[in-house]
């Protein structure tokens, strides 16, 4: 088959797809495109680093799922670069709940290659909610850094001390970052800004003869290394001397504590001294006035709860003077990308006949079309381009190998991407995985139950079964039969203790409360049982008053809510992964319920990031698409912002007027939020 096609037939073919490229963006972001894909930044940010003159780059998203997204892209287009990713919290602002200690790990690692003058080419990329955060002095961050190699010999009285001035934990069994356990000649120690614990086993005179990685579950060691650097879990680093109770003071707030250890903190940019700051054109204010506002909402609610809340403690982060001044002297590079989006194939009913017409239609124009996805991935769109029109792609393995291919040529890269892009000026096409089989997301897929126990330690208080409130107060080995066998040791009124084989462990609940505050059950009385048997009577009235009420409410009749199916898979179509199967059935069994013409009465529970939100958008959209209206109520005014922020993104373009709530602030009731 001879498939040359005239210029005029190639120009019909490309305004076709145009047009189609125009069409599936506004069906997959209902005409949102202010945000560039994250592939088209990564692609700008390298053009800078090769022909400006710094070679120090510190891009600044405008969210920090942007901001992961253009990491990842980075490590795929320049593997041999440096490429830095500075995470924020992984909590709210003057949250009782301190960061993970994985997440301080990463940063404060970051932050001490940030310091250091750069070797080569290096991009580093965060968020604003990042950048105006202040950190720790780079100077006290290096002096947590305890490097480790096979034939060093190791002072584990000093290695103690620093795990314990760095945030590290002391546990018996070591499985997540920022935790430690030194057994004789044995040290389990998992790095916080590193995927896999490290075994350290020690010789004669204590010298280090094996440095092991080994698997957190299993407890079984893996690689061998000849050196690893252990760096902070915490970026609350005390010196010799200044040691305090962490345990004690976790109720509160990780920016008081940091404003009341260090008089003076740094800014991020202050840390990066060399380097030129990047954004996106038009993208800066709108962050950061987002991200002010939720810092200045979360300030608030702290003072409500608590009155004594240090004043200070707002120090932390940057105010907007202090932002403006800390970019006023410094070099700033703002972004404009002409870049266009790669058509969503998958929402077309020939998906891969129409990618191979696209890419076909490119590469006739003088465009390079780049596949890319993993290898499972690229197979199948290589089948695709081979069965359509009749050759394969060539390999490529990163971003410069693409810019020096012959323009026309159709290529294919191992880059995990979220997205494609068209660039004009580099007549190139970056065609995602995911723009043509759809997006996939992995995280929750396989997983069994949605709940997990919270974990139990020694000196919590639990409820046993049988027995009552007691307090967990140790795990033992003990000798039955001859054989050894784990249990747990329960601690009850009197001292009187109960050893609880690990087999029934199932029978053991956490209970919610400090051991003071309640009086513990006696072992072998009737308190315990007879408290269980008054409980079981009065949630047998309850569960019959519920029955009642839920026959009641069943024969209520309610107006029926079915939108449009168009308007509904618009929406839908801006949910950037695939469903769940559980989530599927959960938007299915409340879609029935609204259109049921009964009354709704449903609870949808999952754990955090399983999804709930979106059940609760398709719901939302379902009944604002019939003309009602909507009301979403959040205890907190942050987490009532955050989706507010959520929600004015999926009904961008709709026609929905979205109003923010009264107990905000007077610039956000003046209508700043306010969106049609």
């Amino acid at each position: 088959m001879d498939r040359k096609t005239s210029n005029a037939g190639e120009a019909e073919q490309l305004e076709q797809f145009e047009r189609a490229s125009a069409k599936q963006r506004e069906l997959a972001t209902g005409g949102e495109g202010d945000t560039p894909p994250a592939a088209a930044v990564a692609a700008a940010l390298i053009s800078v680093l090769e022909t400006g003159r710094n070679r120090d780059i510190f891009h600044v998203a405008s969210c920090e799922r942007d901001a992961a997204d253009i990491t990842q892209a980075l490590r795929h287009f320049l593997p041999g670069a440096e490429i830095l990713y500075m995470p924020p919290w992984d909590c709210l602002p003057f949250d009782r709940m301190w960061p993970t200690r994985a997440t301080m790990g990463r940063r404060v690692s970051v932050l001490q290659a940030i310091a250091a003058l750069p070797k080569g080419p290096r991009i580093t990329v965060t968020s604003v909610e990042s950048a105006l955060q202040r950190v720790p002095p780079p100077s006290l961050i290096d002096q947590g850094f305890a490097p480790l190699q096979i034939g060093q010999k190791m002072d584990l009285g000093a290695l103690r001390v620093l795990a314990e001035r760095t945030g590290y934990v002391v546990d018996d069994q070591v499985d997540e970052p920022g935790e430690i356990a030194v057994r004789g000649d044995l040290v389990d120690i998992f790095p916080a800004d590193r995927d896999d614990p490290v075994r350290v086993v020690l010789g004669p005179g204590g010298a280090i003869s094996e440095l092991k990685t080994y698997n957190p579950v299993t407890q079984r060691s893996e690689r061998s290394l000849h050196n690893v650097v252990v760096g902070p879990a915490s970026e609350l680093i005390v010196e010799a001397g200044n040691e305090f109770d962490r345990a004690a003071m976790r109720t509160v707030p990780m920016e008081e504590r940091l404003v009341s250890l260090h008089s003076d903190l740094p800014a991020l940019f202050d840390v990066a001294s060399t380097a030129s700051i990047c954004f996106l054109a038009g993208l800066e204010e709108i962050g950061l006035a987002r991200v002010l506002d939720l810092i200045e909402d979360a300030w608030r609610g702290r003072h409500q709860v608590s009155a004594t809340a240090g004043l200070a403690a707002k120090r932390f982060y940057l105010s907007r003077e202090e932002w403006d001044s800390a970019l006023r002297d410094r070099q700033c590079l703002r972004l404009t990308l002409p870049v266009g989006r790669i058509p969503k194939f998958y929402h077309l009913p020939r998906a891969g006949r129409e990618f191979a017409a696209f890419a076909e239609a490119r590469a006739s124009s003088g465009f390079s079309v780049v596949v890319t996805g993993d290898a499972s991935e690229l197979r199948r769109a290589d089948r695709l381009i081979e069965h359509q029109l009749g050759h394969k792609m060539e390999p490529v393995a990163d971003w410069p190998q693409i810019l020096s291919v012959k323009r026309g040529s159709l290529l294919k890269a191992e880059f995990d991407l979220t997205e494609g892009f068209v660039d004009p000026l580099s007549r190139i096409a970056v065609v995602a995985a995911a723009d043509i089989f759809g997006p996939s997301w992995t995280a929750n897929a396989g997983s069994g139950s949605g709940i997990v126990e919270p974990d139990l330690g020694v000196g919590d208080l639990v409820v046993h079964e049988d027995h009552g409130l007691g307090v967990l107060a140790a795990i033992e080995q003990i000798e039955v039969a001859g054989l050894q066998q784990d249990v747990v040791k329960v601690e009850y009124h009197g001292g009187a203790s109960l050893l609880v084989p690990v087999e029934e462990f199932g029978r053991i609940w956490r209970y919610g409360s400090e051991p003071d505050a309640v009086a513990l059950d006696r072992l072998d009385s009737e308190g315990w049982n007879k408290r269980r048997q008054s409980v079981a009577r009065e949630i047998e009235k309850v569960a019959r008053r519920l029955v009642t009420m839920s026959k009641a409410r069943s024969r209520q009749s309610a107006e029926m809510i079915k939108p449009s199916r168009a308007d509904l898979a618009r929406f839908a179509a801006r949910f950037p992964y695939a469903e769940t199967l559980d989530q599927t059935a959960a938007i299915r069994a409340v879609m029935n319920d609204l259109s049921s013409g009964k009354t709704m009465n449903r609870l949808v529970c999952g754990d955090v990031g399983f999804g709930k939100t979106e059940v609760a958008l398709r719901a939302c959209a379902a009944a604002a698409f019939c003309g009602k209206q909507v009301a979403v109520v959040a205890p907190t005014p942050v987490l009532a912002r955050q989706h507010y922020e959520t929600f004015c993104r999926r009904f961008a373009g709709f026609n929905i007027e979205l109003l923010t709530c009264p107990g905000w602030s007077d610039r956000q009731r003046q209508g700043k939020l306010r969106t049609v």
